[in-house]
């Protein structure tokens, strides 16, 4: 069984199924994360994402609605803290990319920069203020946790993005959920590679945009990214001095198509 088909099965246990159709105002937050992880589990495959169907899941919206007045502050700990705003912006880039779609036409944006201010001006309501996605990554989640894992769990929506899972972040799972995100996604060619006779490093744009989060306290990108590569590869990078190259970025739209 694979990693994810155990974190699925292991979520699918504990959600409780009687909180479906529930107004969205007495839910708590476990269960509101059920209901994202409900969604997720229909709509989301291989970090894609089925727009269309998501726009009119009534779990979706659910978790939207909860989300504009759910209060952070309340939360027992940090990492069902961190899992909220997580949760929170990968919800919102989804809902960015509805509002900024025309799904009754069933036209949808092939890049999320065709969406002047997709990251910088347009708001959404949560935790019972407005905020665009940079505002919430950038002065709510980071200085609150200043955590560069948080790299790999935000998703923006763009095929060059870490992938999103099939369920929602929670206290429980957040560690080996981020962990295995950022394996794949350093697993990934596309996204990132390790050239042996160029002795090259090609990495995501990511680790070049964000470079100071992750070399923080005195850490090369080498040593940060370390223990997210197989073994080959970490051998490979201890024996030998590599140049670092980043790759361009695909911000195609993470879209699931229809086969």
């Amino acid at each position: 069984m694979t990693f994810q088909k155990v974190i699925t099965l292991i979520l699918l246990i504990g959600i409780p199924f009687a909180l479906f159709g529930r107004s969205s105002e007495k839910i708590s937050t476990e269960e509101a994360f059920a209901l994202l992880s409900s969604a997720f589990q229909k709509h989301v495959t291989s970090g894609l994402v089925d727009y269309p169907a998501i726009s009119k899941d009534t779990d979706f919206k659910s978790f939207l609605k909860w989300l504009e007045t759910a209060d952070p502050k309340t939360l027992p700990d940090e990492k069902t803290k961190m899992a909220f705003w997580v949760n929170a912006y990968n919800a919102l880039a989804i809902q960015n990319v509805i509002i900024s779609s025309k799904p009754a036409d069933k036209e949808w944006i092939a890049s999320v920069l065709d969406v002047t201010g997709f990251f910088s001006t347009r708001t959404q309501k949560v935790a019972g203020q407005k905020l665009t996605l940079n505002k919430l990554e950038k002065e709510v989640a980071f200085p609150q946790f200043n955590d560069a894992r948080l790299h790999f769990a935000f998703v923006c929506s763009a095929l060059s993005c870490p992938l999103l899972p099939a369920m929602a972040y929670t206290a429980d799972n957040i560690d080996i959920l981020i962990k295995q995100v950022a394996w794949e996604f350093l697993q990934n060619p596309l996204k990132n590679r390790l050239d042996k006779k160029k002795k090259t490093l090609y990495l995501s744009q990511i680790f070049n945009w964000y470079r100071p989060d992750f070399e923080k306290d005195g850490k090369s990108l080498v040593d940060f990214l370390n223990p997210y590569f197989d073994e080959t590869t970490q051998n490979f990078l201890q024996q030998n001095k590599v140049q670092i190259k980043f790759l361009e970025y695909n911000w195609a739209l993470n879209l699931r198509k229809k086969p």
